[in-house]
C-alpha cells in the first residue's frame, strides 16, 4: 500500500525547490505531498495551516525560521555546506543533514524518511498525539497573536513589510498594501518597483536614506511622500531593522510603515500660524511704532504754529508795534490759526475714514470746476516758489456724481503735494481726459520724483520718504486721504515716477454719470 508523505521545503531558491520536489517525486513506493516556501513568513503561514511529516531546511535560512519551536515534534533536515555546520544544526535539534555537494535523489529521500521513522519511534502513540495536539493549540495562539498585530496595525495606519536581501524579494502585510491604495496582484515585489511609488521629489532621499542604513548597520528610519494610484499623496514613516547571517551579511529587513499624512498636515498648518502670528506681531510692533512717531509729529506740528500764535500775541499786548507790524502780526496769526485748522480737520477726516464715518454729499459734478476752482486755491503758494501751473482740460464737459468739497480736496491735496516737493521754478501740469466711461485727472510735476523703493507706501497714512528733507514737513496725510476719498467715489488712483528728480505723476479715474448709471 502506497504511503503518503507531506514534506515542507523552506529554500531562497525556487530552482533549489523545483529540484528538490523532483528527487522526491522519483519514489516508487511514498507518494510525497511537497508544500514550499521561500521565506520565514511563508514557512510560519503554512505551519500555522497544516502540519507536514518533516522539515527540509536550507542552512541559509536558519536564522530566517523559528524552526527550534518544533524540532521537537517534527523532524528537521538541513542541507548545508560543511559538516561544522551540520554540527551545530544538530545541536539545535535538528534530526539530521545533508551535504549540498552530496546531494542526490536517492540520498534525499532515504534522509528523509530515516528522520522520519527515528522521530516517530522516539513517541508511543498516545504521547504523540498529545504533542500534536499541543502543536495545534500553538498554531492556534500564533494565529491569535498574528491576528492582534494585524488590529493593532490597522489601528495605527501601519503596515509591515519584509524585504529579501539576497533574492530582493518584497513581501507586503495586508494593512501595508491598502495603506498604499494597492491590491494584492499589483503590489510591487522588488525594491526597483517600489521606488516608483515614492515621489519624484524623494526618491534620491530614500535611496541614499536606505544604502546608508544597509553600510552603517543601523536602523532605517525615514519620511517620503507616495503617490497612489489615485494619483493623491500621502506621506509616509517607515522604520526597517536588518538581520545579517553568520558571516555578517545583511540577508533580510523587517519594518513597519506608517500613514503620517495628517501629522504633517496639522504641522504645515502650525506652521502657516506661526507664520501668520510673526507677521501679525510685526505689524503690531509697526504700527506701534508708527503711532508714536505720529504723537511726535502731530505735537510738533501742533507746536509749530500756536508758538507763533502766542509770540506775536504777547507782543500785540504790549502795544509798542506800529500799524505795519501790527498788520504782519495779523497775518501770522491767521495764517498759523488756519495751518493749525487744516491739520485738525485733515486728522478729523482721517479718524472719520478709517471708522467710516464719513458721508459724501452726491451731486453731479463737472471736474473741469472743481480742477479750476483747486488751482484758484494754491495759486498764491505756486507763485511764492515760482512755479508754473499749466491746465491742460482735453474735456470741458467731464461729469462725475461727487461731493463738490471733497472732490475739490483731492485735487487741491494732489497740488499741494507737488508744490511742496518741487523746486522753485518748476512746472505742474494737469490734464483732464475722458473716454466712454471714465474721466481721468493727471497732477505732473517736476519735482525731486519717487525712490521706486518707496513707490507702494505713497499713500500710506503717515508714511514719509526719510530720504527728502521736505517730508519732514506734515503728518503724511494728504495723499492718504486722497487715495480714501477717492475709492469713496468708487475711483481709483496711481503713482508715476521714474526715480529721483524725475517728477512724479499721480493718475485719478473716476466713473463718468452714464458709467455709474449703467452699473446700478
Amino acid at each position: 500500500m502506497e504511503q503518503h508523505c507531506t514534506i515542507l521545503i523552506v529554500d531562497r531558491s525556487a530552482d533549489n525547490r523545483q529540484a528538490y520536489e523532483r528527487h522526491l517525486s522519483q519514489s516508487d513506493d511514498i507518494d510525497y505531498q511537497v508544500l514550499q516556501a521561500d521565506s520565514s513568513c511563508s514557512a510560519l503561514k503554512i505551519l500555522q495551516q497544516t502540519t507536514p511529516q518533516a522539515i527540509l531546511l536550507n542552512s541559509e535560512l536558519a536564522d530566517l525560521i523559528e524552526f527550534e519551536r518544533y524540532e521537537a515534534f517534527l523532524p528537521i533536515v538541513v542541507i548545508v555546506s560543511s559538516t561544522a555546520i551540520a554540527y551545530k544544526f544538530l545541536q539545535a535539534g535538528a534530526k539530521d543533514y545533508i551535504l549540498d555537494y552530496n546531494l542526490t535523489p536517492g540520498v534525499l529521500r532515504h534522509t528523509l524518511q530515516s528522520a522520519i521513522l527515528r522521530h516517530q519511534a522516539t513517541f508511543d502513540n498516545e504521547q504523540y498525539l498529545r504533542l500534536r495536539q499541543h502543536l495545534h493549540y500553538s498554531q492556534i495562539a500564533l494565529k491569535q497573536s498574528e491576528d492582534r498585530l494585524r488590529l493593532a496595525l490597522e489601528a495605527a495606519q501601519m503596515g509591515a513589510w519584509e524585504w529579501d536581501l539576497v533574492t530582493d524579494q518584497l513581501s507586503w502585510s495586508p494593512n501595508y498594501i491598502e495603506l498604499v491604495g494597492l491590491d494584492s496582484n499589483s503590489c510591487p515585489t522588488v525594491l526597483q518597483d517600489w521606488e516608483t511609488m515614492v515621489h519624484p521629489s524623494d526618491r534620491a532621499a530614500a535611496q541614499a536614506r536606505l544604502s546608508h542604513a544597509l553600510q552603517s548597520a543601523t536602523e532605517l528610519q525615514d519620511e517620503y511622500r507616495i503617490i497612489k494610484p489615485t494619483g493623491e499623496i500621502r506621506w509616509l514613516s517607515c522604520k526597517g531593522q536588518i538581520y545579517r547571517n553568520e558571516q555578517g551579511e545583511p540577508v533580510r529587513m523587517l519594518g513597519i510603515t506608517q500613514d503620517i499624512t495628517q501629522v504633517k498636515h496639522q504641522e504645515l498648518h502650525r506652521s502657516q500660524l506661526l507664520t501668520l502670528e510673526k507677521a501679525a506681531r510685526v505689524k503690531a510692533e509697526t504700527a506701534n511704532q508708527d503711532k508714536d512717531e505720529f504723537l511726535a509729529i502731530v505735537t510738533h506740528e501742533l507746536k509749530t504754529p500756536l508758538n507763533a500764535i502766542l509770540g506775536w500775541a504777547k507782543i500785540l499786548r504790549t502795544r509798542r508795534l506800529d500799524p505795519d507790524s501790527i498788520e504782519r502780526a495779523l497775518e501770522t496769526i491767521e495764517r498759523n490759526a488756519e495751518a493749525q485748522s487744516q491739520l485738525l480737520e485733515d486728522l478729523l477726516d482721517m479718524s472719520r475714514m478709517v471708522h467710516g464715518q464719513l458721508s459724501l454729499k452726491l451731486m453731479s459734478i463737472s471736474l473741469y470746476s472743481v480742477i479750476s476752482a483747486a488751482i484758484e486755491g494754491v495759486k498764491l503758494a505756486a507763485e511764492a516758489k515760482q512755479l508754473h501751473i499749466n491746465f491742460d482740460a482735453v474735456d470741458l464737459d467731464a461729469t462725475i456724481s461727487g461731493d463738490p468739497k471733497r472732490l475739490q480736496q483731492i485735487v487741491l491735496n494732489l497740488l499741494t503735494n507737488s508744490i511742496k516737493f518741487t523746486p522753485e521754478g518748476g512746472t505742474i501740469t494737469v490734464q483732464l481726459t475722458s473716454n466712454q466711461s471714465t474721466a481721468q485727472i493727471k497732477v505732473i510735476d517736476t519735482g525731486i520724483g519717487i525712490p521706486s523703493g518707496f513707490l507702494p507706501y505713497v499713500f500710506d497714512r503717515f508714511r514719509q520718504d526719510a530720504s527728502n528733507a521736505a517730508s519732514d514737513k506734515g503728518l503724511g496725510l494728504g495723499l492718504a486721504i486722497v487715495r480714501q476719498l477717492v475709492e469713496l467715489h468708487q475711483g481709483s488712483v496711481t503713482v508715476e515716477s521714474a526715480g529721483e528728480d524725475q517728477g512724479t505723476a499721480f493718475i485719478v479715474c473716476f466713473p463718468l454719470c452714464q458709467s455709474i448709471a449703467a452699473v446700478k
